[in-house]
Protein backbone atom coordinates (compact mmCIF):
# COMPACT_ATOMS: atom_id res chain seq x y z
CA UNK A 1 0.00 0.00 0.00
CA UNK A 2 1.56 3.56 -1.41
CA UNK A 3 0.81 6.62 1.05
CA UNK A 4 1.83 10.12 0.24
CA UNK A 5 2.04 12.66 3.28
CA UNK A 6 1.69 16.15 2.02
CA UNK A 7 2.76 18.32 4.80
CA UNK A 8 5.16 21.32 5.85
CA UNK A 9 7.28 20.03 8.19
CA UNK A 10 10.69 20.68 8.40
CA UNK A 11 13.73 17.64 6.86
CA UNK A 12 16.05 17.01 9.48
CA UNK A 13 18.89 17.61 7.08
CA UNK A 14 17.61 21.40 6.64
CA UNK A 15 15.99 22.22 10.20
CA UNK A 16 19.32 25.00 11.04
CA UNK A 17 18.89 26.26 7.72
CA UNK A 18 15.00 27.38 7.99
CA UNK A 19 15.51 27.99 11.57
CA UNK A 20 18.06 30.67 10.58
CA UNK A 21 16.51 32.07 7.54
CA UNK A 22 12.51 32.17 8.62
CA UNK A 23 10.97 34.59 11.22
CA UNK A 24 8.68 31.65 12.97
CA UNK A 25 8.78 28.16 13.45
CA UNK A 26 5.70 26.06 14.08
CA UNK A 27 7.22 23.46 16.57
CA UNK A 28 4.09 21.68 17.21
CA UNK A 29 3.16 21.41 14.06
CA UNK A 30 6.22 19.94 13.09
CA UNK A 31 6.48 17.45 15.92
CA UNK A 32 2.75 16.44 15.56
CA UNK A 33 3.27 15.45 11.24
CA UNK A 34 6.92 13.80 12.58
CA UNK A 35 4.87 11.72 14.90
CA UNK A 36 2.50 10.84 11.90
CA UNK A 37 5.20 9.68 9.96
CA UNK A 38 7.01 7.78 12.74
CA UNK A 39 3.89 6.45 13.37
CA UNK A 40 2.95 4.98 10.06
CA UNK A 41 7.12 3.49 10.05
CA UNK A 42 6.12 1.64 12.89
CA UNK A 43 3.32 -0.04 11.73
CA UNK A 44 5.13 -0.86 8.98
CA UNK A 45 3.54 1.41 6.41
CA UNK A 46 6.22 3.70 5.65
CA UNK A 47 5.17 7.35 4.12
CA UNK A 48 6.58 8.72 1.04
CA UNK A 49 6.78 12.61 2.20
CA UNK A 50 6.49 15.66 0.09
CA UNK A 51 6.78 18.74 2.21
CA UNK A 52 6.54 22.28 1.65
CA UNK A 53 8.40 23.46 5.04
CA UNK A 54 6.24 26.24 6.83
CA UNK A 55 7.95 29.70 6.83
CA UNK A 56 7.04 33.66 7.25
CA UNK A 57 9.67 36.33 6.17
CA UNK A 58 12.01 33.58 4.95
CA UNK A 59 15.65 36.10 4.31
CA UNK A 60 16.43 35.70 0.80
CA UNK A 61 12.72 34.76 -0.53
CA UNK A 62 14.22 31.98 -2.45
CA UNK A 63 14.00 28.22 -1.08
CA UNK A 64 15.37 25.57 -2.97
CA UNK A 65 13.96 22.36 -3.30
CA UNK A 66 15.92 18.81 -2.32
CA UNK A 67 15.42 15.31 -2.18
CA UNK A 68 15.82 13.57 1.68
CA UNK A 69 14.39 10.36 3.45
CA UNK A 70 12.69 10.92 7.06
CA UNK A 71 13.30 6.97 8.12
CA UNK A 72 16.60 5.88 5.69
CA UNK A 73 14.52 4.10 3.58
CA UNK A 74 11.75 6.13 1.73
CA UNK A 75 13.02 8.85 -0.85
CA UNK A 76 11.04 12.42 -0.19
CA UNK A 77 10.57 15.50 -1.48
CA UNK A 78 10.96 18.98 0.06
CA UNK A 79 9.58 21.34 -2.23
CA UNK A 80 11.22 24.53 -3.23
CA UNK A 81 9.37 27.71 -3.13
CA UNK A 82 9.37 31.50 -3.45
CA UNK A 83 8.30 33.31 -0.14
CA UNK A 84 6.01 35.69 -1.18
CA UNK A 85 2.49 36.37 -0.17
CA UNK A 86 0.36 34.89 -2.63
CA UNK A 87 2.68 33.54 -5.16
CA UNK A 88 4.02 31.09 -2.67
CA UNK A 89 0.81 28.99 -2.49
CA UNK A 90 0.34 29.48 -6.58
CA UNK A 91 4.16 27.91 -6.97
CA UNK A 92 3.72 25.23 -4.75
CA UNK A 93 0.70 23.94 -5.80
CA UNK A 94 2.23 23.10 -8.99
CA UNK A 95 5.06 21.79 -7.63
CA UNK A 96 3.38 19.35 -5.59
CA UNK A 97 1.48 18.66 -8.56
CA UNK A 98 4.27 18.06 -11.07
CA UNK A 99 5.93 15.73 -8.06
CA UNK A 100 3.07 14.18 -7.46
CA UNK A 101 2.66 12.93 -10.98
CA UNK A 102 6.30 12.58 -11.62
CA UNK A 103 7.28 10.42 -9.01
CA UNK A 104 4.41 8.35 -7.72
CA UNK A 105 2.86 6.23 -10.68
CA UNK A 106 -0.08 4.57 -8.34
CA UNK A 107 -0.88 5.95 -5.06
CA UNK A 108 -3.62 4.29 -2.97
CA UNK A 109 -4.12 6.93 -0.22
CA UNK A 110 -2.68 10.86 -0.34
CA UNK A 111 -2.36 11.72 3.14
CA UNK A 112 -2.88 15.44 3.54
CA UNK A 113 -2.04 17.77 6.93
CA UNK A 114 -3.96 20.70 7.81
CA UNK A 115 -6.14 22.85 5.71
CA UNK A 116 -4.02 24.57 3.05
CA UNK A 117 -4.83 25.32 -0.85
CA UNK A 118 -2.03 24.04 -2.54
CA UNK A 119 -1.73 20.79 -0.79
CA UNK A 120 -5.13 20.22 -1.49
CA UNK A 121 -5.22 21.45 -4.83
CA UNK A 122 -2.63 19.07 -5.79
CA UNK A 123 -4.32 16.04 -4.21
CA UNK A 124 -7.44 17.44 -5.78
CA UNK A 125 -5.95 17.31 -9.60
CA UNK A 126 -4.47 14.41 -8.84
CA UNK A 127 -7.50 12.50 -7.57
CA UNK A 128 -9.09 14.21 -11.00
CA UNK A 129 -6.87 12.06 -13.10
CA UNK A 130 -6.91 8.95 -10.58
CA UNK A 131 -9.77 8.73 -9.41
CA UNK A 132 -9.03 5.52 -7.39
CA UNK A 133 -6.89 7.61 -5.29
CA UNK A 134 -8.42 7.83 -1.63
CA UNK A 135 -7.19 11.48 0.16
CA UNK A 136 -7.05 11.88 4.13
CA UNK A 137 -7.25 15.14 5.48
CA UNK A 138 -5.84 16.17 9.14
CA UNK A 139 -7.49 19.32 9.91
CA UNK A 140 -5.44 20.62 12.54
CA UNK A 141 -6.69 23.86 12.72
CA UNK A 142 -9.59 26.09 10.70
CA UNK A 143 -8.31 28.89 8.61
CA UNK A 144 -11.24 31.53 9.95
CA UNK A 145 -9.89 31.48 13.43
CA UNK A 146 -5.61 31.15 13.11
CA UNK A 147 -5.26 35.29 12.84
CA UNK A 148 -7.77 37.45 14.68
CA UNK A 149 -6.22 40.62 12.65
CA UNK A 150 -8.33 43.14 11.64
CA UNK A 151 -6.45 43.94 8.19
CA UNK A 152 -9.49 43.70 6.01
CA UNK A 153 -7.36 42.42 2.83
CA UNK A 154 -5.86 39.97 4.58
CA UNK A 155 -9.79 38.99 5.48
CA UNK A 156 -10.84 39.73 2.03
CA UNK A 157 -8.16 36.67 0.82
CA UNK A 158 -8.92 34.55 3.30
CA UNK A 159 -12.35 34.47 2.51
CA UNK A 160 -11.24 33.72 -0.94
CA UNK A 161 -8.90 31.11 -0.15
CA UNK A 162 -11.51 29.31 2.02
CA UNK A 163 -14.20 29.18 -0.75
CA UNK A 164 -11.53 27.60 -3.05
CA UNK A 165 -10.83 25.27 0.11
CA UNK A 166 -13.85 23.96 -0.06
CA UNK A 167 -14.10 23.41 -3.51
CA UNK A 168 -10.77 21.09 -3.23
CA UNK A 169 -12.78 19.04 -0.30
CA UNK A 170 -14.93 17.45 -2.54
CA UNK A 171 -11.71 14.98 -3.30
CA UNK A 172 -11.83 14.49 0.05
CA UNK A 173 -12.95 11.09 1.49
CA UNK A 174 -12.32 11.05 4.93
CA UNK A 175 -10.97 13.31 7.21
CA UNK A 176 -9.07 13.25 10.89
CA UNK A 177 -10.03 16.41 13.55
CA UNK A 178 -8.53 17.50 15.80
CA UNK A 179 -11.65 18.59 18.12
CA UNK A 180 -15.49 16.71 17.27
CA UNK A 181 -16.82 20.29 17.22
CA UNK A 182 -14.81 20.29 13.56
CA UNK A 183 -17.61 18.64 12.44
CA UNK A 184 -20.27 21.54 12.15
CA UNK A 185 -17.64 23.71 9.98
CA UNK A 186 -16.31 21.72 7.57
CA UNK A 187 -18.71 20.15 4.92
CA UNK A 188 -18.58 16.08 5.71
CA UNK A 189 -21.29 15.43 3.09
CA UNK A 190 -21.95 12.67 4.82
CA UNK A 191 -17.85 11.27 4.68
CA UNK A 192 -16.69 9.72 7.50
CA UNK A 193 -14.30 11.23 9.92
CA UNK A 194 -12.53 10.42 13.29
CA UNK A 195 -11.38 12.37 16.34
CA UNK A 196 -7.26 12.60 16.82
CA UNK A 197 -6.72 15.11 18.80
CA UNK A 198 -3.12 14.87 18.58
CA UNK A 199 0.16 12.82 19.28
CA UNK A 200 3.41 12.84 21.61
CA UNK A 201 6.63 10.84 20.91
CA UNK A 202 8.62 10.09 24.42
CA UNK A 203 11.71 10.52 22.57
CA UNK A 204 10.95 13.90 21.72
CA UNK A 205 12.74 14.50 24.75
CA UNK A 206 10.73 13.09 27.83
CA UNK A 207 11.75 9.81 29.13
CA UNK A 208 9.84 7.31 30.99
CA UNK A 209 12.32 6.88 33.95
CA UNK A 210 12.87 10.77 34.06
CA UNK A 211 13.35 11.74 37.63
CA UNK A 212 10.67 14.03 38.91
CA UNK A 213 11.39 17.58 39.94
CA UNK A 214 14.69 18.05 39.81
CA UNK A 215 16.18 21.14 41.38
CA UNK A 216 18.62 23.47 42.99
CA UNK A 217 16.43 25.04 45.26
CA UNK A 218 13.86 22.92 47.33
CA UNK A 219 12.41 25.67 49.12
CA UNK A 220 11.57 28.00 45.73
CA UNK A 221 7.87 26.57 43.88
CA UNK A 222 8.12 27.33 40.15
CA UNK A 223 5.54 27.95 37.99
CA UNK A 224 5.55 27.91 34.31
CA UNK A 225 3.86 28.52 31.02
CA UNK A 226 5.73 27.73 27.85
CA UNK A 227 4.19 28.44 24.52
CA UNK A 228 2.65 31.50 22.29
CA UNK A 229 2.16 34.35 24.69
CA UNK A 230 -1.18 36.31 22.77
CA UNK A 231 -2.97 37.73 25.18
CA UNK A 232 -6.40 35.74 23.70
CA UNK A 233 -4.41 32.56 25.58
CA UNK A 234 -4.80 34.04 28.63
CA UNK A 235 -1.18 34.58 29.75
CA UNK A 236 -1.20 38.07 30.66
CA UNK A 237 -4.37 36.80 33.15
CA UNK A 238 -1.87 34.48 35.06
CA UNK A 239 0.73 36.91 35.26
CA UNK A 240 -2.02 39.31 36.76
CA UNK A 241 -2.91 36.21 38.96
CA UNK A 242 0.48 35.69 40.20
CA UNK A 243 0.97 39.09 41.08
CA UNK A 244 -1.45 38.54 43.50
CA UNK A 245 0.31 36.34 45.47
CA UNK A 246 2.96 37.79 48.17
CA UNK A 247 4.87 34.64 48.91
CA UNK A 248 8.58 35.69 47.90
CA UNK A 249 9.06 31.56 47.75
CA UNK A 250 7.29 31.24 44.58
CA UNK A 251 8.78 32.20 40.80
CA UNK A 252 7.21 32.79 37.73
CA UNK A 253 8.56 31.53 34.43
CA UNK A 254 7.45 32.63 31.05
CA UNK A 255 9.12 31.77 27.77
CA UNK A 256 7.96 32.25 23.82
CA UNK A 257 6.85 34.81 22.01
CA UNK A 258 3.67 36.69 20.73
CA UNK A 259 1.60 40.02 20.85
CA UNK A 260 1.62 40.14 24.76
CA UNK A 261 5.57 40.46 24.80
CA UNK A 262 5.75 43.89 25.91
CA UNK A 263 3.59 43.60 28.66
CA UNK A 264 4.98 40.01 30.38
CA UNK A 265 8.47 42.43 29.97
CA UNK A 266 6.60 45.41 32.15
CA UNK A 267 5.69 42.80 35.00
CA UNK A 268 8.64 41.32 34.98
CA UNK A 269 10.44 44.42 35.86
CA UNK A 270 8.36 45.72 38.75
CA UNK A 271 8.10 41.82 40.14
CA UNK A 272 11.37 40.33 40.41
CA UNK A 273 9.77 36.71 40.71
CA UNK A 274 8.15 37.09 37.36
CA UNK A 275 10.90 36.11 34.73
CA UNK A 276 10.57 36.04 31.00
CA UNK A 277 12.96 34.19 29.33
CA UNK A 278 12.07 34.70 25.47
CA UNK A 279 12.18 31.95 22.76
CA UNK A 280 13.81 29.15 23.75
CA UNK A 281 15.21 25.98 21.90
CA UNK A 282 12.38 22.73 22.72
CA UNK A 283 15.19 21.23 24.12
CA UNK A 284 15.33 23.87 27.03
CA UNK A 285 11.45 23.81 27.13
CA UNK A 286 11.46 19.94 27.90
CA UNK A 287 13.54 20.38 30.87
CA UNK A 288 12.09 23.62 32.20
CA UNK A 289 8.93 21.80 32.48
CA UNK A 290 10.33 18.54 34.06
CA UNK A 291 12.14 20.49 36.70
CA UNK A 292 9.40 23.05 37.39
CA UNK A 293 6.32 22.76 40.04
CA UNK A 294 3.32 23.19 38.41
CA UNK A 295 2.74 24.08 34.85
CA UNK A 296 -0.63 26.47 33.72
CA UNK A 297 -2.29 26.84 30.83
CA UNK A 298 -4.60 29.77 31.33
CA UNK A 299 -6.57 29.34 27.91
CA UNK A 300 -10.36 30.20 29.15
CA UNK A 301 -13.07 29.00 27.31
CA UNK A 302 -14.29 31.92 26.17
CA UNK A 303 -14.10 32.43 22.33
CA UNK A 304 -15.54 29.87 20.01
CA UNK A 305 -12.52 29.34 18.37
CA UNK A 306 -11.66 27.03 21.26
CA UNK A 307 -13.97 24.61 20.61
CA UNK A 308 -12.36 24.15 17.64
CA UNK A 309 -8.54 23.54 18.99
CA UNK A 310 -6.88 20.90 21.29
CA UNK A 311 -3.61 23.14 22.79
CA UNK A 312 -1.14 21.21 21.70
CA UNK A 313 1.31 21.96 24.95
CA UNK A 314 -1.66 20.07 26.79
CA UNK A 315 0.18 16.70 25.86
CA UNK A 316 3.88 18.29 26.18
CA UNK A 317 2.78 19.49 30.04
CA UNK A 318 1.72 16.05 30.81
CA UNK A 319 4.54 14.10 29.54
CA UNK A 320 6.74 16.27 31.72
CA UNK A 321 5.46 14.51 34.64
CA UNK A 322 4.96 17.88 36.86
CA UNK A 323 1.60 18.46 37.49
CA UNK A 324 -1.04 20.68 35.24
CA UNK A 325 -3.57 23.58 35.76
CA UNK A 326 -5.86 24.50 33.04
CA UNK A 327 -9.45 25.19 32.20
CA UNK A 328 -11.99 23.02 30.80
CA UNK A 329 -11.68 23.63 27.68
CA UNK A 330 -14.43 22.43 25.27
CA UNK A 331 -11.82 20.76 22.50
CA UNK A 332 -9.64 18.45 24.92
CA UNK A 333 -11.65 15.37 25.34
CA UNK A 334 -12.80 14.63 28.85
CA UNK A 335 -10.60 11.89 29.75
CA UNK A 336 -7.46 14.22 30.15
CA UNK A 337 -9.12 15.79 33.27
CA UNK A 338 -8.74 12.79 35.45
CA UNK A 339 -4.76 13.44 35.01
CA UNK A 340 -4.52 17.47 35.76
CA UNK A 341 -6.05 20.00 38.37
CA UNK A 342 -8.95 22.32 36.68
CA UNK A 343 -9.94 25.79 37.46
CA UNK A 344 -13.56 26.29 38.33
CA UNK A 345 -14.18 29.88 37.16
CA UNK A 346 -12.80 32.53 34.96
CA UNK A 347 -11.79 34.93 37.97
CA UNK A 348 -8.47 35.89 38.50
CA UNK A 349 -8.86 35.40 42.21
CA UNK A 350 -10.09 31.71 41.62
CA UNK A 351 -7.30 31.24 39.18
CA UNK A 352 -4.35 32.23 42.11
CA UNK A 353 -5.98 30.82 44.97
CA UNK A 354 -5.78 27.13 42.84
CA UNK A 355 -2.15 27.82 42.31
CA UNK A 356 -2.01 28.63 46.34
CA UNK A 357 -4.07 25.49 46.70
CA UNK A 358 -1.97 23.42 44.85
CA UNK A 359 1.41 24.09 45.77
CA UNK A 360 0.66 23.74 49.08
CA UNK A 361 -0.43 19.88 48.54
CA UNK A 362 2.04 17.26 49.80
CA UNK A 363 5.23 16.37 47.33
CA UNK A 364 3.56 13.04 47.24
CA UNK A 365 0.14 14.02 46.14
CA UNK A 366 1.79 16.10 43.17
CA UNK A 367 4.03 13.53 42.14
CA UNK A 368 1.46 10.89 41.69
CA UNK A 369 -0.92 13.15 39.61
CA UNK A 370 2.30 14.21 37.46
CA UNK A 371 3.24 10.49 37.27
CA UNK A 372 -0.33 9.26 36.28
CA UNK A 373 -0.27 12.13 33.67
CA UNK A 374 2.93 11.53 31.90
CA UNK A 375 2.31 7.50 31.68
CA UNK A 376 -1.47 8.83 30.12
CA UNK A 377 0.28 10.64 27.47
CA UNK A 378 3.39 8.00 26.87
CA UNK A 379 1.05 4.67 26.56
CA UNK A 380 -2.07 6.06 25.19
CA UNK A 381 -1.13 8.96 22.98
CA UNK A 382 2.28 7.56 21.61
CA UNK A 383 2.89 7.73 17.50
CA UNK A 384 1.88 3.62 17.51
CA UNK A 385 -1.08 3.67 19.10
CA UNK A 386 -2.51 6.86 17.69
CA UNK A 387 -1.79 6.32 14.10
CA UNK A 388 -2.93 2.62 14.61
CA UNK A 389 -5.75 4.27 15.21
CA UNK A 390 -5.71 6.43 12.18
CA UNK A 391 -5.06 3.36 9.73
CA UNK A 392 -8.00 1.32 11.07
CA UNK A 393 -9.92 4.00 10.22
CA UNK A 394 -8.64 4.60 6.44
CA UNK A 395 -8.97 0.50 5.75
CA UNK A 396 -12.45 0.60 7.59
CA UNK A 397 -11.63 -1.35 10.36
CA UNK A 398 -13.40 -1.02 14.03
CA UNK A 399 -11.35 1.41 16.23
Amino acid sequence: MRIVFLGGFYPKERYEEIAKRSKYLGFAANELQLNILRGFDSLGYSMNAITTPTTKKLKGLVFKGSTFSHNGKTLDHCIGFIDIVGLKHIHTFYKIKNTLQKHFNKIDYIFIYSLQSSRLGAAYFHKKANPETKIILIVTDLPQYMNDTDNRLYKILKSLEIKIENKFLEAVDKFVFLSDYMKEKISLKGKPYIVMEGIYNYNDGVQPNKLYNIRTDEDISTILYTGTIDRRFGVINLIKAFHTLKNERYNLIIAGDGDSKSEIEYFSAIDSRVKYLGVLDRNKILELQQISDLLVNPRTPEGEYVKYSFPSKTMEYFASGTPTLMYRLPGVPKEYYDYCYTISDLGLETLAKEIQHILAKPKTELKEMGDKARNFILTKKNPHVQCDNILKFMKDEPV
